[in-house]
């Protein structure tokens, strides 16, 4: 990431929101970066229909490719996609539902609230993932890769030696464990946070879960309702869940990667 850049998000995320950023360089870098997205306030149904959209634009080999190009240049903001893509693959058409009147039952959303994007669109940087399955997470990142070309992968060697770490874990090794490996990996281009990212993000394709907390391939799980290994977990589900005896879910590997590893044999 761009120097500039980093410091101008770790500025924006110490003030919480654009107005009260003090530090006009900060602003700047921001906008010369495209990162800085007006807020909006948006009815759940307005942006559940919004997200249906950016969904039927979205293409899942252009989505890979941004994911393949991202883990290769260490570009989160291109990989952030994916895991929004794969949540969204069995998510529910709906209108708001709520047994308590403010917050969606099915899919998590306020029935209405201003959406600080730019706070999201700084979160593909800093995390490359959603961490909680928001909708208005998912609008954004499916709406950034949309907007954006695409470019095309020219090697799978990341992802090849981050499936192979994952699959010479031990059996008792944790995501945390897992993610230090991650990271010691010579030309990953990953921080502690990106890293962490990353694993969620491989538990939502569902390449990382466990025997019975599984991805978003087959079905769709509201994230805010799903259960957590402990209460102080920071972990996306089901990623949370895995351990190293569950090593790589290859079917979920061909779904995704199997035209890639074919490619570039």
């Amino acid at each position: 990431m761009d120097p500039d850049l980093k410091k101008a998000i770790k500025v924006f995320l110490r003030s919480g929101s654009v107005e009260k950023i003090d530090n006009s360089d900060a602003i700047k870098t921001l906008k010369h970066h495209n990162i800085l997205v007006p807020s909006e306030v948006i009815e759940h149904d307005a942006l559940i229909s919004k997200l249906y959209t950016e969904k039927n634009l979205a293409k899942k080999k252009d989505v890979v490719d941004s994911f393949l190009v991202g883990l290769e240049n260490g570009a989160p903001e291109q990989r952030a996609a994916l895991s929004a893509f794969a949540i969204m693959l069995n998510f529910p058409a709906h209108n708001f539902k709520s047994a308590h009147g403010f917050q969606c039952d099915i899919c998590g959303a306020f029935e209405s609230r201003k959406i600080n994007f730019t706070l999201y669109n700084i979160m593909r940087y800093v995390n490359g993932s959603t961490n909680n399955g928001d909708p208005g997470q998912l609008y954004l990142f499916l709406k950034a890769h949309n907007s954006n070309p695409v470019e095309r992968p020219t090697s799978v060697n990341a992802l090849k030696a981050i499936l192979d770490t994952i699959r010479s874990s031990e059996s008792s090794d944790t995501p945390t464990i897992l993610e230090k490996k991650i990271r010691a990996l010579p030309d990953t281009k990953l921080d502690k946070e990106q890293s962490r990212g990353l694993l969620d993000l491989l538990g939502h394709i569902g390449v990382l879960e466990s025997s019975e907390h599984h991805g978003f391939i087959n079905e769709f799980k509201n994230l805010e309702l799903v259960p957590t290994k402990s209460r102080s977990s920071d972990w996306s589900y089901p990623v949370d869940y895995w351990k190293g005896e569950y090593g790589v879910n290859e079917d979920a590997v061909e779904f995704w990667f199997g035209e890639y590893f074919k490619l570039f044999r």
